[in-house]
């Protein structure tokens, strides 16, 4: 499962300038806490000038570390769900 994280202002590379690498952070078997384990260079970014935008992989699990985001994955075809926190409904 990968997880990406759009944000209108890319933190990593406008304030840490972060291009590359990889970051692992919780899964601690919590099942509301999902197991965050991307890289900053995965995700498609745009910049213009010294701003940039983009996605993040926020987490690329597979096996049983996967079992988090099957709970939210409404249909397998596609493959893809788009969560919107901005719509009562996701």
């Amino acid at each position: 499962a990968k997880l990406y994280v759009y944000y209108e202002d890319a933190w990593w590379r406008n304030y840490l300038d972060l291009r590359s690498g990889e970051f692992n952070i919780g899964g601690s078997g919590k099942q509301a806490e999902p197991p965050l384990s991307g890289r900053y260079h995965d995700g498609d970014v745009r910049c213009n000038g010294r701003t940039c935008r983009g996605f993040i992989e926020a987490s690329y699990v597979y096996a049983e570390e996967a079992n988090f985001f099957v709970t939210h994955q409404l249909n397998a075809d596609p493959p893809v769900t788009l969560i919107n926190m901005s719509r009562p409904e996701g």
